[in-house]
């Protein structure tokens, strides 16, 4: 299938889910081009003897920053029979 086929599945999908432990750098930095960036702001309060004075600036994070692309643990393999549940 390769990383045309895969970028034709994704392209078709309607529904669009993103789980953890995406390892994929280059999907990760693809979907966060994507999703785009947000402001974040950041508050600065200054006291003086005239009074209190607050101002904010701003920067642009992404939503999705590339760090979400660290894979998450493998999951031990299951015993024999597997054990679902409560117990």
């Amino acid at each position: 299938m390769g990383e045309l086929g895969m970028d034709a599945l994704w392209s078709a999908a309607t529904v669009k889910l993103l789980g953890a432990g995406l390892d994929d750098a280059d999907f990760v930095q693809k979907i966060s081009t994507l999703v785009g960036q947000h402001d974040v702001r950041t508050p600065s309060i200054s006291r003086s003897k005239e009074g209190t004075s607050r101002s904010y600036s701003y920067r642009l994070d992404p939503v999705l920053p590339r760090t979400a692309s660290v894979p998450c643990p493998r999951a031990p393999p299951c015993s024999s029979p597997p054990v679902c549940g409560p117990p």
